[in-house]
């Protein structure tokens, strides 16, 4: 039986698959731009997702990431609905033959507010950045972003999208920032015993790999 860090991590892999599909699913149909140019730039994001997602399974067979969360089980039950979400979306699309402007947004929006579970942030501070490329953090970032600017500019469809994709960016802060909190002492401002493993493991993981020497003070 794989341990529940590895589940939750091929989960989520498998969930940006269905991401992917779904948003290459929509460029088979017939779009008017910026629609179809947003949709070819949120493929290409979920590509680079499933990159990051796949070097972290590689970590969690080698056994390098089975302390990441106190509650394993919870997250995995919790990622495992996401996917389910994930997959009914996916299968939904592919059934598809044409969409209208606001119901493709509104597919958007419901396909990432479902990605912003905060395990997702958790895991990616296990993911080194290439030469040239992001962190996955940065990555994410920049995906957010492409959807709100998308929404921002699409009033005309629906007068709320510009709402909602300043929404977006603030659940995104947000959760970003909870996790910050989880991980760093209140009233002294550093890494609390939790903030300190997860930001050295990685580090640990890549001195390993990459068998530099390592010291600590």
């Amino acid at each position: 039986m794989s341990h529940p860090v590895s589940a939750i991590i091929r989960r989520c892999l498998e969930i940006d698959i269905g991401a992917a599909r779904v948003y290459q699913n929509f460029m088979r149909l017939v779009l008017p731009d910026p629609l179809a140019t947003l949709c070819r730039t949120l493929y290409a994001d979920e590509l680079e997702h499933i990159r990051y997602w796949r070097e972290l399974v590689v970590l969690a067979e080698e056994g390098e990431m089975r302390e990441v969360f106190e509650d394993a089980e919870t997250i995995l039950y919790e990622v495992e609905v996401i996917a389910a979400k994930v997959g009914a979306m996916r299968r939904e699309s592919t059934a598809r033959t044409d969409i209208d402007t606001e119901t493709l947004l509104l597919k958007v929006i419901e396909l990432e507010y479902v990605l912003l579970h905060p395990s997702f942030i958790v895991l990616f501070s296990f993911t080194t950045a290439r030469a040239g490329t992001k962190t996955m953090e940065g990555e994410y970032n920049e995906h957010i972003e492409h959807i709100a600017s998308a929404l921002n500019t699409a009033a005309a469809a629906n007068p709320l999208f510009p709402v909602i994709g300043d929404m977006l960016r603030r659940v995104w802060r947000e959760t970003r920032r909870l996790v910050n909190l989880n991980q760093i002492d209140a009233l002294s401002g550093i890494l609390n015993r939790r903030g300190f493993h997860e930001q050295v493991r990685p580090l640990v993981f890549l001195a390993l790999r990459k068998r530099y020497t390592v010291a600590v003070m």
